[in-house]
């Protein structure tokens, strides 16, 4: 198509420039100032309902994660092992539910920042570790939750027996530095 003449007219919301209106005739001619006024309005109404969408977009996001550690919450843990479970059709999936021991110790003896630090390196070996299609989950506290959709075809048994966690007695923690 070829373009004889071009309107261009900016999107702002609150005063942001977030976009640009075009208008193209292919015909050689001049915009008459009704045109224009009908055009800026029609600016003003597609700014707003684009900054609607993103507003919507970003609070979507900010209801859907933990603000810690940036996965995702217990509501979207919830909804997608329902999905998961409610699906006749779907791959079997494998749930792996994670807590981290002794947090609460962490942020008696270092402080709740350095808590706050092992959560976000829990997720980040979570977020790393998983393969694409795995989804990693913070319900809340100190738990990590896992969904796993299996590979279709046949179940296969592990390589060993799962072994038992170590006790308390057994466990050798890695001092953190004093702070």
């Amino acid at each position: 198509m070829e373009c004889a003449a071009v309107l261009m007219l900016p999107l702002v919301a609150h005063g942001e420039s977030i976009g640009l209106f075009e208008v193209y005739s292919q015909v050689p001619r001049t915009f008459t100032d009704d045109e224009v006024v009908f055009c800026r309005l029609l600016c003003d109404v597609v700014a707003a309902a684009v900054q609607n969408a993103q507003l919507y977009e970003e609070l979507r996001r900010l209801a859907d994660t933990d603000p810690l550690t940036g996965l995702w919450n217990r509501r979207v843990f919830d909804s997608r092992l329902a999905d998961a479970l409610g699906d006749p059709g779907a791959l079997p999936v494998s749930i792996a539910i994670l807590d981290v021991d002794d947090l609460k110790q962490i942020n008696d003896r270092y402080g709740h920042p350095a808590g706050d630090l092992a959560l976000i390196g829990v997720a980040e070996a979570l977020r790393i570790g998983v393969r694409a299609g795995d989804l990693a989950f913070r319900p809340g506290g100190a738990a990590f939750a896992l969904l796993l959709p299996a590979a279709p075809g046949p179940r296969r048994r592990p390589a060993r027996p799962p072994r038992r966690p170590p006790s308390r007695s057994q466990r050798r923690a890695r001092p953190l530095p004093a702070r």
